[in-house]
């Protein structure tokens, strides 16, 4: 799918439940709305958060009708569950990782910047998107989206350096698809980015103002069956290693991503008027260069720039990184650091 407004607004869309609550959103005028890949994405994630208590509640109360459970269907039970919230963790991460690295969603936003506020509420009309998205890009810059940035960087990191060097699909799986956990012949590549959403880093505001860069991303990952440990060694089943299967395919996962980021084209659409409707295209790889110029142009965003600078030609050490996979070593403890 590409990087079009329908992807942007079907993200946004899902996010503007925790924005409401948060009660941090701007009203816009006019604002009219389609559906997008961001808007997707958050769909994806607004799904992923609902919760099983109330299945879980009903199963018990079934179950207690009857004198026993045979040890088969409460295996299939647990492994049912486990599937959900695998698939739900997973999709929160991997959505939030897509929405907050969207070249779209960045390249709006540093165009917002800028803007005069008059000029944001303007230009926000015209855009074809939905109104979360929309409060998004007009926002202040923040942590979130020096977090997007960075990722994105990461990416086009990979997609210079690296995958160039790998002629077919069998050379792909065998640099990006994980194996035995944290051993494999290529763990540098095939964690790389799971390493960078894991453990973000800081970003710079000013030349001598560092935030860091945390995400809740990590409630999925270290809060991955915390409840259903009980359950789940009553089976007789070991958490770690469905601990271990979620970070092989969240890695995977993003690694697939980044294989596909910058081969796709990256549209949105604005109002000219009322019913003339212009559409816009450009690719991802011109984003990333116009993402720099535009930094780069403005003294107030000249900091980004050089991070952006300094994050493509630099990687940082993930030794002693809480949530890093580095291989060897105690695998089981690093799996359940929760820090």
């Amino acid at each position: 799918m590409a990087y079009s407004v329908r992807g942007l607004n079907r993200l946004g869309d899902e996010m503007m439940e925790e924005s409401e609550s948060s009660g941090s959103s701007i009203s816009l005028s006019s604002s009219k709305s389609s559906r997008n890949e961001l808007s997707e994405a958050l769909e994806k994630i607004r799904l992923s958060k609902e919760t099983l208590s109330e299945s879980d509640s009903k199963r018990r109360t079934e179950s207690s009708k009857t004198k026993t459970d045979s040890d088969v269907k409460l295996q299939r039970r647990v492994v049912n569950l486990i599937k959900r919230e695998t698939e739900r963790a997973s999709t929160n991460i991997v959505m939030h990782v897509k929405y907050y690295s969207s070249p779209l969603r960045l390249i709006l936003k540093t165009k917002f910047l800028t803007l005069s506020p008059d000029e944001k509420i303007r230009y926000a009309s015209t855009l074809k998107m939905s109104a979360f998205v929309k409060n998004d890009l007009i926002s202040e810059w923040n942590a979130k989206d020096f977090f997007g940035l960075k990722v994105l960087v990461k990416m086009y990191r990979l997609y210079k350096m690296v995958f160039p060097m790998l002629g077919t699909h069998e050379q792909f799986m065998e640099h990006f698809k994980p194996g035995d956990i944290g051993n494999e012949p290529h763990k540098d590549t095939i964690y790389y980015l799971f390493n960078y959403v894991m453990n973000p880093g800081v970003g710079h505001y000013s030349p001598t103002s560092a935030v860091p860069l945390e995400h809740e991303v990590h409630q999925w990952l270290t809060g991955f069956l915390a409840d259903r440990v009980q359950l789940i060694e009553e089976v007789g089943f070991d958490l770690v290693d469905y601990q271990k299967e979620f970070i092989k395919k969240l890695a995977f996962e993003m690694n697939v991503l980044a294989s596909t980021l910058f081969k796709k084209p990256i549209s949105f659409k604005y109002y000219v008027s009322e019913k003339n409707i212009h559409k816009e295209s450009m690719s991802a790889e011109q984003v990333m260069m116009d993402l720099y110029k535009m930094y780069e142009s403005f003294s107030a965003l000249n900091i980004v720039a050089q991070q952006m600078m300094f994050w493509m030609n630099q990687d940082d050490s993930m030794q002693g990184q809480p949530r890093a996979i580095l291989g060897g070593g105690d695998k089981k403890k690093a799996l359940q650091n929760k820090k």
